[in-house]
């Protein structure tokens, strides 16, 4: 099931998508998530997808991000395998839709695409247990961990600020609740050249294991979002770009680079 968050007229709602039309739900899914295999009462409203514009597919009150969870990344950039996941924070300032434009914030400055799969949490997650995580999980969409490298330099290894200038967390096109996370291809195009290519086998850490660490740190809610980390291959953007992360299963985020100029 392919659930997409969405502006039609002016009225911001959630649906399904079947097909080339989507059935508008009746208030939010999430509000109905009790686990896998969970339903969604709709309002009645069929919209064709050529009338609508697409969101970021949920409305999250964090973006988690996790660092080094590819092992070969860790390989390329010569980091050590760490022993726990290494965890950041985007603020939801930072979060766009598909189609919608990253904003270079410096012309100067070095900024990276980092293609990921992100999990959507379902409901309130709290110490929840490795092998019931999955039970948390509303669905995957793809995320573009978009990172100033120039200003992690600039103070320190700040990932906040490399992370977190608005347009940094593109989400998108929808959330896939039907699948298997646990290998699924990723591959990031840049102006249509593959930049990027691995699959959620090579993980540091499953998405059980990332899901249940995270829930021990801090509470997640209906929508948030964890980012599992990147494969190899990230490099620079410049205005013009346009930017594509596609994920077996589910389909592709893409978004144009543009210069705050």
């Amino acid at each position: 099931m392919k659930v997409v968050r969405f502006d039609a007229s002016g009225s911001i709602k959630y649906g399904v998508i079947e097909g080339d039309m989507v059935h508008s739900c009746q208030g939010s899914p999430f509000d109905n998530f009790r686990g896998r295999g969970s339903s969604f009462p709709f309002d009645g409203s069929v919209y064709r997808m050529s009338d609508i514009r697409l969101l970021s597919p949920c409305n999250p009150s964090k973006y988690v991000g996790i660092g080094i969870n590819y092992y070969k990344t860790a390989e390329q950039t010569h980091a050590p395998i760490p022993r726990l996941p290494i965890m950041f924070l985007k603020p939801t300032t930072s979060v766009i839709g598909p189609h919608e434009n990253i904003v270079l914030p410096d012309p100067s400055s070095r900024v990276i695409y980092e293609g990921e799969l992100a999990v959507v949490i379902g409901k309130t997650a709290k110490n929840a247990p490795e092998e019931e995580a999955r039970e948390y999980i509303f669905g995957y969409t793809c995320t573009n961990d978009v990172s100033d490298l120039s200003a992690f330099e600039k103070d320190g290894g700040n990932p906040t600020r490399a992370k977190g200038p608005d347009t940094f967390g593109p989400l998108g096109p929808w959330i896939e609740t039907e699948i298997d996370p646990d290998d699924l291809k990723i591959e990031v195009r840049v102006n249509g050249q593959l930049r990027q290519a691995g699959a959620t086998s090579d993980f540091i850490f499953g998405i059980n294991a990332v899901v249940s660490f995270v829930s021990r740190v801090m509470t997640l809610l209906p929508g948030d979002i964890i980012a599992t980390g990147t494969p190899p291959g990230m490099d620079a953007l410049k205005a013009g770009d346009v930017v594509e992360v596609t994920i077996e299963g589910i389909g592709t985020l893409k978004n144009r680079v543009v210069s705050a100029d």
